[in-house]
């Protein structure tokens, strides 16, 4: 039976499995007696382009649409029997085969349908595109929800480190997800796909993650810091890395993480980084941590406001900041579409 749809794929399907595990009954087994009227009759029932003849059980022949043309382009009516024009070298397959030499005996032959046998030669089954089709997308739907309830999983991580970190330091609470909702804003501007925003905003929920090994004094003071204690703050990317490089994200977190106190220019840390070393996605996260610190009251200080957040990225545009970024946060915030107010924060 010549094909009529491409040569079935293995996708999400174990390619040693055997035929047996996947494999249909036939459609029905007709007998060499079968005319060639009925054979007509059973195929448009059927729709199939192919009969399997049996007898006893065991296969005799297959009857293709093109072997019934033949038949009748040759003057044959239709009360002929079939076992005069059907095909007898038979491709077949036997139910502990490996799906794998399944398909390359159908790409082999250029057939997509494969009868299967037992061990007597006897006829059990069937193989068809159809077959690795069902099984392959029943497989892939089923390792995409395993992958999501990882993901899932990742997620809530995140979140409840997050929350730790929140519970040590009250003037961070709400900080870590208003900078991933401004950053998904500055990155959709930007044209980031969807996957992308979604990975900036897990690493920016939990960016001051490492500040959970400064204590909580420092974190606290009701004033700005000496040079020793801002010395271990910026410390924190750092921690953060050494602790978020050990979980398996399908995204780059911890680097993203580590990144986003860096400058265009150098000048930042903890590794002085500069231009195309620095993620882009820690280059928007950057921006978007000083607009929201700006906007927010600070343990030192109250809320300065978006105009002065504004001003100060325009300010840094170019030689510590990302103009691309900056630009774009500079429209969203006019926009209006980030606002502390809404959030709950103090403008």
């Amino acid at each position: 039976m010549k094909m009529d749809q491409p040569i079935p794929e293995l996708d999400g399907l174990d390619p040693h499995a055997p035929v047996a595990s996947i494999m249909h009954a036939p459609d029905a087994m007709f007998a060499p007696e079968t005319t060639l009227g009925e054979a007509i009759t059973a195929m448009d029932r059927l729709q199939s382009s192919g009969l399997l003849i049996a007898k006893d059980g065991v296969m005799a022949g297959i009857l293709t649409s093109h072997d019934l043309a033949c038949a009748f382009r040759n003057g044959s009516g239709p009360d002929e029997p079939v076992s005069r024009f059907m095909s007898r070298q038979i491709i077949s397959i036997i139910a502990s085969a490996s799906l794998e030499e399944a398909v390359q005996l159908m790409a082999m032959h250029g057939i997509r349908h494969l009868p299967v046998l037992d061990a007597s030669e006897k006829l059990v089954g069937v193989i068809s595109g159809k077959d690795f089709y069902r099984q392959s997308e029943a497989a892939i739907k089923a390792r995409a929800s395993h992958a999501s309830k990882l993901e899932k999983a990742l997620e809530d991580t995140l979140e409840a480190m997050a929350a730790v970190l929140e519970q040590r330091d009250p003037y961070t609470a709400g900080h870590q997800k208003h900078v991933g909702m401004l950053a998904v804003l500055i990155g959709r501007e930007l044209g980031f796909a969807a996957e992308r925003l979604h990975a900036l905003n897990l690493a920016a929920i939990v960016h001051d993650l490492g500040k959970i090994q400064i204590p909580v004094e420092i974190l606290t003071k009701p004033a700005r810091l000496n040079e020793v204690e801002f010395a271990l703050v910026k410390q924190h990317p750092l921690i953060g890395y050494q602790i978020l490089k050990t979980i398996d994200f399908p995204w780059p977190i911890a680097d993203i993480v580590v990144q986003h106190h860096e400058a265009l220019d150098g000048s930042g840390y903890p590794y002085g980084l500069k231009g195309e070393q620095i993620l882009p996605e820690a280059r928007v996260l950057t921006v978007a941590d000083i607009v929201e610190s700006m906007a927010a009251d600070r343990p030192y200080r109250a809320a300065l406001g978006i105009d002065a957040a504004i001003a100060e990225i325009t300010r840094l545009r170019g030689s510590k900041l990302d103009p691309e970024v900056v630009d774009a946060c500079v429209r969203v915030l006019q926009r209006g579409e980030y606002s502390p107010h809404l959030l709950g924060l103090q403008q």
